[in-house]
């Protein structure tokens, strides 16, 4: 178990080569951030492989699914942050329509703001239910 594997190895190779893992992990999440990370496939099998990394006899792997984990739950906080903003614009929205068409019929408008609104709560929870079980089948 003492074998240098890249994450560990001294130098500017290691240095490099943990900084592009750590980037492509992030870049992974950010680019899929408005399809597949929803599409409970990408997700679920990332889980599953950190998981089972996680509990490898290898310490290379353990490390690597590691620094994977930490990456990909730095990236789903961003994703998270960036549904509230969206969530809080939508209130906003949602406040003046409603006060613009108050006494008057619901609007269609009024409607779509609503769906969009349940959907980014729904979108959110889903992320935090991923953070939950990265977090419990990597670290716990």
């Amino acid at each position: 178990d003492c074998v240098e594997y890249p994450l560990v190895q001294p130098g500017p190779y290691g240095r490099w080569f943990h900084s592009e893992f750590g980037d492509f992990v992030s870049v992974l999440v950010a680019q899929c951030q408005h399809s597949a990370v929803f599409d409970g496939y990408l997700m679920n099998a990332l889980v599953s492989l950190l998981t089972e990394l996680s509990d490898s006899c290898v310490r290379a792997f353990r490390h690597t699914c590691t620094l994977a984990a930490v990456k990909i739950l730095s990236s789903l906080v961003a994703v998270a942050l960036s549904l509230s903003a969206a969530m809080e614009n939508s209130h906003k929205l949602l406040g003046v329509e409603r006060r613009k068409t108050s006494g008057r019929q619901a609007s269609p408008r009024l409607d779509r703001m609503k769906k969009k609104i349940a959907e980014l709560q729904e979108k959110r929870s889903e992320i935090e239910s991923i953070m939950d079980i990265i977090f419990k089948g990597v670290f716990l």
